[in-house]
């Protein structure tokens, strides 16, 4: 990248500075003093090293034992990690309160491996084996661990101690809960506080948090530790894993798993009743944005009150009770869109009840809600507890193109072809976990320097910050519900996933969605992918959709669709009546292709292209150890053929969008290289741009988005 391109995109990262801020490090002193909430703090994330700078020393060996230990295959940000106090950013960028309020534990904690933990004793009074850095995952290099300690491991202990910054203590005194985040855990997880245990976690890509208010007076003299008891059975178990395996062969699409913490660990002061998340889901067409405040059990019924500001100014304010969806007027909104990424802050109050009226069922009463209201409004009550969020006014939605044209997806009302990348967000150095947040969202920022409209983000759910750089950016998100084992065939797989495993399946859906309401760059979300752990294909995606039906639902990207009798898959094809959808999938190698739209769904193609280019000395494997080519071809010689033939795919998908089959958008296979997989327009290490003219490149993605205008 010259260096006009590298101040481009350090430009384009400095949008993400608001939400940037940093809380307290652990042992340090009390936060500074808190900005008001509708500020946001925190400098300016640093535009990417040079690809030319070399990373010699794994900096979390080297803090752990002292020791200069070369990286496989470090990133342009691997040497800027402080092991002692990683990925410091904000992990919950859609909820937030003043820094003063949260503790970052991210840092080096202890471990070891345990082989027998279900039979053995929890590691109270001891130290534990080894040291990590959290929160990368064990087998990671940025973990700090060797490999000779790591491999096969799937039980193991954490360990940490801590103590809580004195300024504190007030609120504690008065009733403040002190709250344990973890950002994830892969994939099941219990956790001991000063040796008070809390309730067992599974799911490898949600977020959760343990109340440790209550354990708080076992510490010593202030200080607390924290045992985390972590079971990983990676691809032993019917479990959502994604592309996780335990030990993936060369020439593969499966790699190296994640076990373990995997995003940051945090702790928050929040008052007894709080805030816990705020589903935001707007609706354009009526100026409207439907609001839901959840919190902890005892604010359900509580009184809330938001204000909607935009550029610094109120433009809607309203209430409504807490855990009850409620709207409120948003005039002539500005809309979200790829040009125009705007954000509305909203500014979010929790009110303590002032009448105990209760009815007969113990519930609060219409009268006592209706007192809360009016005191609300006359300024009688003051907040207990105060966020900040952001919202977007956007829709997404599918109807045909005019004059009798086939089913589109449409943005804002307007048609839009979609011209995206696979996004597998794998690292070499972190694998799931990215160096910092620059890295997390360096794609994001490169994509939309290329002109990409769209990134699938493939079986993997990330950290919030990521969502909140494309919500930042303007770039468009299919987000993928991770997968089950693998079965082929997929119809003698089917028999034999149990009742629990589909029930746990589910329910990490379910969390999925609930994580991600408020996003506006999420456009569309995948239940299915390619057959892998499909089951009951229908009835999932009406649950899906019944839980968020804001956005655009495709039950299964590949392979299997649930009502196409015509895409001659065989035993493939299912038959289901009624909604399956608003998306017909097709993924073809190199592609592109369409099996065309239908009366009720739009067509896309999920995945198609695949060029393969070996970059000496930027891959995981050695060239004869790598997949070239998706569709199994030995790779292409230059740069100048990967972009020659890109541009080509390109020219196939805009004639099929103006052959007017309906096809709404092509998702290019990717963003990056993975281990074995050598296809990505950028190495895996992030270093190498495979394309040799990135302006040439935008020019011709810009013709297959604009197609339909000059059709």
């Amino acid at each position: 990248m010259d260096r006009g391109s590298r101040l481009q995109l350090a430009a384009v990262v400095l949008l993400l500075v608001p939400y940037a801020g940093t809380a307290a490090r652990r042992h340090v002193g009390p936060a500074p003093a808190p900005a008001p909430h509708s500020t946001f703090f925190g400098p300016a994330p640093a535009p990417a090293p040079s690809p030319d700078e070399t990373c010699d020393c794994n900096p979390s060996v080297m803090a752990i034992n002292g020791t200069c230990t070369p990286m496989r295959l470090p990133t342009k940000w691997s040497c800027l990690v402080d092991p002692h106090a990683p990925l410091q950013y904000n992990p919950r960028p859609q909820l937030t309160r003043s820094n003063d309020t949260w503790v970052n534990l991210n840092g080096i904690w202890q471990w070891e491996a345990a082989p027998g933990w279900e039979n053995g004793d929890v590691p109270l009074d001891r130290p534990l084996d080894r040291q990590i850095v959290v929160p990368f995952p064990v087998r990671s290099e940025l973990s700090g661990l060797q490999p000779e300690f790591t491999s096969g491991v799937s039980h193991m202990w954490y360990k940490t101690h801590f103590q809580l910054p004195k300024a504190w203590e007030k609120q504690l005194a008065n009733g403040g809960r002190v709250l344990l985040h973890f950002g994830a855990i892969d994939w099941e997880a219990q956790i001991w506080v000063n040796g008070i245990t809390s309730p067992m976690h599974q799911g490898g890509y949600d977020k959760f948090n343990v109340d440790m208010s209550g354990a708080l007076k076992y510490g010593n003299n202030g200080n607390h530790t924290v045992i985390v008891r972590v079971y990983d059975p990676t691809d032993s178990a019917h479990i959502p894993l994604g592309k996780q395996r335990r030990s993936p062969s060369t020439r593969s699409i499966w790699y190296l798993g994640t076990e373990g913490i995997w995003q940051t660990v945090w702790l928050e002061l929040v008052p007894n009743k709080f805030i816990s998340r705020l589903d935001l889901i707007p609706n354009v067409d009526a100026q409207t944005l439907r609001i839901t405040v959840q919190g902890n059990p005892p604010a359900l019924g509580l009184p809330v009150s938001v204000a909607a500001m935009q550029d610094g100014k109120q433009v809607a304010v309203g209430q409504g009770v807490l855990g009850k969806p409620f709207s409120i007027k948003v005039p002539n909104p500005r809309l979200w869109s790829l040009d125009d990424p705007y954000l509305y802050t909203i500014n979010v109050s929790l009110y303590a009840s002032t009448t105990p009226a209760k009815s007969t069922n113990g519930a609060t009463s219409l009268q006592a809600q209706a007192s809360h209201m009016q005191c609300l409004a006359a300024g009688r009550l003051e907040p207990i507890d105060t966020v900040v969020g952001y919202f977007g006014m956007r829709k997404i939605s599918i109807k045909p193109l005019p004059n009798n044209g086939p089913m589109f997806i449409h943005l804002n009302n307007k048609p839009i072809v979609q011209v995206g990348l696979l996004d597998q967000g794998f690292w070499p150095d972190g694998l799931y976990t990215a160096a910092n947040e620059d890295a997390l969202c360096y794609d994001i920022v490169m994509a939309k320097q290329l002109g990409f409209t769209t990134l699938r983000k493939h079986i993997k759910v990330e950290p919030d910050y990521w969502y909140y750089c494309a919500d930042r950016i303007g770039m468009l998100v299919w987000q993928d519900m991770p997968s089950m084992f693998y079965e082929d065939p997929f119809n003698a797989g089917i028999s034999y996933r149990l009742p629990q495993e589909k029930a746990q399946h589910m329910h990490e859906l379910q969390r999925m969605i609930e994580e991600h309401y408020s996003n506006p760059s999420i456009v569309q979300m995948e239940t299915f992918n390619e057959g892998w752990g499909q089951y009951d294909t229908q009835k999932v995606v009406q649950f899906a959709h019944s839980l968020n039906p804001s956005i655009l639902w495709d039950p299964a990207s590949g392979w299997v669709d649930p009502q196409d009798e015509t895409a001659g898959y065989g035993s493939r094809y299912q038959h289901y009546t009624g909604y399956v959808g608003e998306i017909r999938d097709d993924h073809a190698y190199p592609g592109p292709f369409s099996s065309g739209a239908t009366p009720t769904r739009a067509s896309v193609c999920g995945e198609y292209g695949g060029l393969g280019l070996y970059v000496d000395g930027h891959t995981w494997y050695n060239r004869g150890d790598s997949i070239m080519m998706q569709n199994g071809g030995s790779g292409l010689d230059n740069s100048t053929d990967v972009q020659d033939q890109f541009v080509g795919l390109l020219h196939d998908v805009k004639k099929i969008v103006r052959a007017n089959t309906g096809l709404s958008a092509a998702i290019y296979t990717q963003m990056s290289d993975v281990e074995g997989e050598l296809n990505g327009i950028l190495t895996y290490d992030r270093k190498v741009l495979k394309f040799d003219n990135p302006e040439g490149i935008k020019a011709e993605i810009k013709k297959v988005v604009t197609s339909l205008e000059k059709a």
